[in-house]
């Protein structure tokens, strides 16, 4: 079941983007956005990811300056990634 949840975030070159920058912290989707990726499109993944329990908004009712974490299942997929390429 881990693989399959593995290959839905390594589809998407910005999800996967989304999930290595949250494993450092708690980020805006500003924070998120960068160079290759715009604002727009990491806003759309962010909450792809949020309905499928992947991250976890801290505080869902502000209409700006959302925060995000990784959830546990998120955790749980990295550190199987990590095993997998050690």
């Amino acid at each position: 079941m881990i693989d399959k949840e593995l290959s839905y975030i390594l589809k998407s070159r910005i999800r996967f983007h989304i999930i290595l920058q949250l494993k450092n912290g708690i980020k805006t989707p500003k924070e998120l956005s960068s160079q290759k990726f715009y604002l727009s499109h990491i806003s759309t993944n962010l909450k792809e990811l949020e309905n499928k329990n992947y991250i976890i908004c801290i505080n869902p009712y502000a209409r700006k300056n959302k925060k995000f974490k990784l959830s546990k299942k998120s955790e749980d997929i990295l550190n199987y990634l990590h095993k997998i390429t050690k």
